[in-house]
């Protein structure tokens, strides 16, 4: 699926030709979505992935052509407001297994003030291992790789994602955790999530 958004006014148009990017091309960023996943941005002709384990656990990812201020691409994530993840955990290794999902916008270009890039949803198996004790939380799989901070139930730090870098921000307990993440240059955006459980 490729995305087209033209700077100050997102408009369609067919793809152009590839030319030097523009920090300001591509957007990504944290939201709160609303308990079914819907997300209220200024993302036009959006792609949105919604992750529910069927008990209210999730998050949810967008993408497309940013309509606010100077225009361009933008991604966004967010975890469900019904998440929960269970007891504090105050001490020890616990290893968390599960998947995670990504939307992405690669191969970014401006010509004639018009963004355009290819997205694609990926998906994989994910192991991470939480330190209550030093309050990291790292591992990874396919293509994300995660170096992430645990404080009581929040999850922070960063991550990578293909190469990008990216923020992370989430909740981690004994029942599960759930972790979004964002990120992008001048060629790629990157948002994603995870579920993963003891």
């Amino acid at each position: 699926m490729n995305f087209i958004a033209k700077f100050a006014a997102v408009s369609s148009a067919l793809l152009v030709s590839a030319c030097d990017v523009t920090p300001d091309a591509t957007h990504s960023g944290f939201v709160t979505p609303t308990a079914s996943g819907a997300i209220s941005t200024d993302i036009n002709n959006a792609q949105t992935r919604v992750t529910n384990d069927g008990s209210g656990n999730g998050y949810s990812l967008q993408i497309g052509g940013h309509s606010d201020g100077d225009g361009g691409l933008k991604g966004v994530a967010g975890i469900l407001p019904t998440t929960a993840v269970g007891a504090t955990v105050t001490g020890g290794n616990v290893e968390y297994v599960g998947r995670y999902n990504a939307l992405t916008i690669r191969n970014i270009t401006v010509s004639d003030n018009f963004a355009s890039g290819t997205a694609a949803e990926e998906t994989g198996a994910i192991t991470l291992n939480a330190n209550f004790g030093t309050g990291k939380l790292t591992g990874g799989g396919g293509r994300l790789t995660v170096n992430g901070s645990i404080s009581g139930k929040k999850i922070g730090g960063g991550a990578n994602y293909d190469g990008v870098k990216t923020k992370l921000a989430g909740q981690i307990g004994a029942d599960r955790a759930v972790g979004v993440f964002h990120g992008n240059t001048d060629s790629t955006i990157v948002v994603g999530g995870f579920i993963v459980n003891p």
